[in-house]
């Protein structure tokens, strides 16, 4: 009986003693917890604060640093002896860069750039920009020379010298005639018979001559660069209107241009002043007539500009103009999977028309992968002015297309809007592409 007691005794003691150790052994790991959460802590601010080493022995960086945007190319402002810097888009200047200074181009926005100078993020006017490297066009392109007169002669001998680079690739001929009988070129680069076809053409009104410049430009620079893809087939029509062209850049009136010159002053549009002013401003046909009103869509009597005037008039009748007739003929005569008219200037692409589905849908959609890589802004503009290329195109075709307004100050465009233009616009064509082959 004793020996029982006694074992019972023993085994009460025994679970005494486990409790008692389980309790110090908690509140040590309590205490153990706490530390461990403290060090922690300390540690994660240490984190933020110091740069630590990566498992694979390189130098890890702090969320900061990997936070800090990095430029994708360096410019230096070209306007004046400084230029504003500014906090947002269309927003008061907060400071100026001087001349000289080295500025990191982050993207494109709109007429800005925005920039990172002295590690700080903000927004520069993209035409006081000029790249760093003096050896950026001679990189980029191969035949076309930067100018902002880009005359019909040159545009005829860099379509020449670029099929005789490229003969497999290129073949040259008109779209039709002007109405001062002179051929409207064309250029067709790659495979006739591949899967993609997008058309482009510039130069619709006299004065954006630059644009004929541009197409001409973002040609050279995918062919240098090897970017034509096998399934796709580009039709370049760099100067839809030569004739206005040639007088904008000419500033001279010929006899059927003085006609329509004394229709403008009569109507109260000029004073005749100053001529060579009054013809570098030239937007219409050598008759007077402006190609992008002349088209079937949306056309209608128009007070606007009631007689053969420099701009605005969109003729007696659509498709009066030969020129007109001439992009309709060549559009209609092939299945485009998209269009883009180059036009100048504001720095917005104009995606609508009407209210006609799927086109408008995949025209915005357009429109967005255009601004990925320009920054150009789209812009839900139905053109109530109507008869224009696009919106015909849109409208009685059912082509995906754009007008893209390129430039941000005047037109014509001067020197210095040069450089940011076709830095935006040299991998547009190729973003084209790639929309066509995912829609």
């Amino acid at each position: 009986m004793g020996y029982f007691i006694t074992k019972k005794v023993l085994c009460l003691l025994l679970v005494c003693l486990v409790l008692v150790g389980c309790g110090k052994a908690a509140a040590s790991s309590a205490g153990n917890t706490d530390a461990t959460e403290e060090t922690q802590s300390d540690n994660a601010e240490i984190t933020i604060e110091t740069t630590t080493s990566a498992t694979d022995g390189t130098e890890a960086t702090t969320p900061e640093e990997e936070k800090a945007p990095v430029p994708v190319s360096f410019w230096n402002p070209i306007c004046n002896e400084f230029i504003s810097f500014f906090a947002t888009t269309g927003g008061e200047a907060v400071g100026q860069v001087p001349k000289g200074a080295t500025l990191g181009l982050l993207n494109w926005d709109g007429r800005y750039a925005r920039v990172i100078y002295n590690d700080q993020v903000g927004y520069v006017y993209s035409n006081c920009l000029k790249p760093v490297d003096a050896n950026y066009f001679t990189d980029m392109l191969k035949i076309v020379t930067p100018t902002t007169k880009y005359s019909y002669e040159q545009m005829q001998t860099d379509m020449k010298k670029l099929q005789a680079l490229y003969p497999q690739l290129i073949t040259i001929s008109s779209i039709g005639k002007t109405e001062m009988n002179r051929d409207i070129p064309l250029m067709v680069v790659g495979n006739i018979s591949a899967k993609y076809h997008i058309l482009v053409q510039g130069a619709m009104h006299g004065r954006e001559h630059f644009t004929a410049w541009l197409t001409m430009a973002m040609m050279d620079y995918i062919l240098k660069h090897n970017m034509l893809p096998e399934d796709l087939c580009y039709h370049i029509i760099p100067m839809s209107n030569p004739d206005g062209v040639i007088i904008s850049q000419t500033g001279k009136l010929e006899e059927e241009q003085m006609v329509v010159l004394d229709l403008d002053i009569e109507y109260g549009y000029t004073s005749g002043n100053n001529l060579t002013e009054y013809a570098t401003q030239w937007k219409a046909n050598a008759l007077g007539v402006d190609i992008n009103r002349n088209f079937i869509v949306g056309w209608i009597p128009s007070d606007e500009r009631p007689e053969p005037s420099c701009q605005r008039y969109r003729g007696y009748a659509p498709f009066s103009t030969s020129e007109a007739q001439a992009l309709r003929d060549y559009t209609t005569g092939r299945a485009f999977h998209a269009t883009l008219s180059i036009h100048s200037h504001g720095s917005v692409l104009y995606y609508q028309y009407g209210t006609k589905e799927p086109v408008n849908r995949l025209s915005r959609s357009l429109a967005q992968t255009v601004q990925g890589v320009t920054g150009y802004v789209p812009t839900a503009y139905d053109n109530t002015t109507g008869a224009g290329y696009k919106d015909w195109v849109m409208e009685e075709l059912g082509i995906p297309s754009l007008t893209v307004e390129i430039g941000s100050t005047t037109t014509p465009i001067v020197q210095q809007d040069i450089y940011n233009t076709f830095d935006r616009c040299r991998d547009m064509l190729p973003a084209v592409y790639k929309w066509l082959t995912k829609n």
